[in-house]
């Protein structure tokens, strides 16, 4: 007889019941998971690597000192905007609190790079255009410079940093 059966979830689907569906979280991990383990056989990485010798680095080790020089020209972008920043603060009383925190950001952004230096001397009486342009300007340049620095950068933290910071420019020129 047919109805001595047993119901499953195949024959419920054929009687007209909707099967079971996968959630949208379950199937984001699952394609998550798989993309990892995928990128983790492909990259031929070893979880049973043995360690190397005291003093010997991997040969595809980028040099201590290989963001250095990237480091060194970012800074000097950041503390330039920062110091077009503090000179339209002072100048232009429409777009004070804006530039000062403008100003503030690249303060923070010199600091967690650890940059210490000076930044291009700005005459705001130079400046041809209003102080808002110059302000929207200075940050597009130096958003667009970030996310360049963040795809050049050799370390990961630092182009994880640099990247941050782009978006923080971002941010704060969606509000400006």
């Amino acid at each position: 007889m047919l109805h001595d059966e047993p119901h499953d979830a195949l024959h419920a689907g054929a009687r007209g019941t909707n099967p079971p569906t996968l959630g949208r979280r379950r199937l984001l991990g699952s394609g998550l998971a798989g993309l990892g383990a995928l990128l983790f056989a492909a990259t031929g990485c070893d979880a049973a690597e043995t360690p190397l010798p005291n003093g010997a680095t991997t040969p595809t080790a980028p040099a201590v000192d290989a963001d250095s020089e990237l480091v060194a020209t970012i800074g000097q972008a950041i503390a330039d905007a920062g110091a077009v920043a503090g000179a339209v603060a002072r100048s232009a009383p429409a777009v004070r609190r804006d530039a000062r925190a403008l100003a503030a950001l690249h303060a923070a952004h010199l600091d967690e790079l650890g940059w210490s230096g000076d930044a291009a001397p700005v005459d705001p009486t130079a400046r041809p255009r209003p102080e808002r342009v110059a302000l929207v300007e200075t940050e597009t340049a130096l958003q667009d410079d970030l996310v360049a620095a963040s795809m050049a950068a050799s370390s990961g933290a630092l182009a994880q940093a640099l990247a941050s910071m782009a978006t923080a420019v971002a941010q704060r020129l969606a509000v400006l």
